[in-house]
C-alpha cells in the first residue's frame, strides 16, 4: 500500500472535482487568497 502525501491527495480531489464538475469541491481545495486566471475566457 501506497500512502500518499497531503499536497497529492488534495491535487486528486481538486481534479475529481473537475471531472464531476464540482464546483464546491473545486473552491473546497483552494486557499481564499487564491487568484483563478482563465486564459482567453471573457
Amino acid at each position: 500500500m501506497t500512502l500518499n502525501s497531503p499536497n497529492k491527495e488534495t491535487v486528486e480531489r481538486y481534479l475529481d472535482g473537475f471531472r464531476r464538475t464540482d464546483h464546491a469541491q473545486i473552491l473546497g481545495c483552494l486557499t481564499d487568497d487564491i487568484k483563478w486566471t482563465v486564459f482567453g475566457a471573457f
